[in-house]
């Protein structure tokens, strides 16, 4: 309703993901959201594999500024999906597949990772490992 996103716009504070940080604080509230499933969405992105690093780091920030960092998802599950996904590129893809599935798993991981405990790094490093380089600028996430 035109009424709730009156109420609770988007957050600009966050690097990304706002639409889950928006769901999160309307149902906190007592809101629900509901399925459309006559709805259509297209969405897609073609990564390279340091440009899934980059959108892996800020997504990892965004949870970690949502969240507090908590992903709900234990290592362990991660690693079985990560399985799950490796054998189904075994049993369906060509051996360039293959090839590309490790390092572009292994970046995607390891920039998630790195942007959940960004505030570690220099702002200088953050700059150069998100593909938003323009929120690191901004005076409240230098002094971070």
């Amino acid at each position: 309703r035109a009424s709730v996103w009156a109420r609770y716009p988007f957050r600009e504070d966050i690097i990304m993901s706002e639409d889950q940080a928006w769901a999160s604080e309307v149902m906190k509230a007592g809101y629900s959201i509901a399925y459309e499933p006559g709805s259509c969405v297209l969405h897609s992105h073609q990564y390279g594999i340091p440009d899934v690093f980059r959108r892996n780091f800020d997504s990892g920030y965004s949870i970690r500024q949502i969240y507090a960092g908590k992903t709900g998802m234990p290592l362990y599950g991660t690693m079985v999906k990560l399985l799950r996904e490796a054998v189904f590129v075994l049993r369906t893809g060509k051996g360039g597949e293959w090839l590309l599935f490790l390092p572009y798993e292994a970046a995607r991981h390891m920039g998630f990772l790195l942007g959940l405990h960004a505030e570690r790094l220099p702002v200088s490093m953050r700059r150069k490992f998100s593909s938003l380089r323009y929120f690191w600028e901004r005076p409240s996430e230098m002094a971070k």
